[in-house]
């Protein structure tokens, strides 16, 4: 049994298991996934609107004790990508970046959290509070990497400016 507590409304959340179908909670927030193959691990997502998604990689089951979910608030990133002279720039597509280091070897990951409108602007949701490295590229701009961009735990970040420089054109022929 897994219970997800909630402070405001009632907790109706969408919880997604390895080789299950996605399903609702009860109305307390609470599920059961019964006749799970003993010492086999599951991945489990839970989502609500409002909140920020969990993932829960390799739960085992059965589980010693039943799993407390805490969910947090969803925040959101807004602003506008615009190049070098102001102009806004279309289609630039924003990721988050994270990078693990391991003794002298390091590994980097990105996911895409959407794209810019034709004015340039874009919204980002469901993000939680805390830091977060940020990468903006778009076609005939260089990238730029914004490290340590910092989520309010009470609002959302409003207004980000963040401006792309042209770039260069090497033409090659072989």
């Amino acid at each position: 049994v897994i219970a997800v507590p909630e402070r405001r409304g009632p907790p109706l959340y969408m919880l997604e298991a390895t080789d299950h179908k996605p399903f609702v909670t009860e109305s307390d927030g609470s599920f059961r996934l019964e006749n799970l193959e003993g010492g086999k691990r599951f991945n489990l997502r839970v989502q609500r609107a409002g909140y920020a998604d969990v993932s829960l990689p390799g739960v085992p089951a059965p589980t010693e004790e039943p799993l407390q979910i805490e969910m947090k608030p969803a925040r959101a990133l807004s602003g506008q990508v615009v190049g070098p002279e102001g102009e806004p720039v279309a289609d630039a597509l924003i990721s988050s970046v994270t990078e693990t280091r391991i003794g002298e070897s390091s590994s980097r990951g990105s996911h895409g959290l959407g794209r810019t409108d034709p004015e340039g602007r874009f919204r980002v949701t469901g993000l939680t509070q805390g830091s977060l490295d940020l990468e903006v590229s778009a076609e005939g701009y260089t990238s730029r990497r914004l490290q340590g961009l910092q989520i309010p735990a009470d609002k959302d970040l409003e207004g980000l400016r963040i401006v792309l420089q042209r770039g260069a054109l090497l033409d090659v022929q072989v």
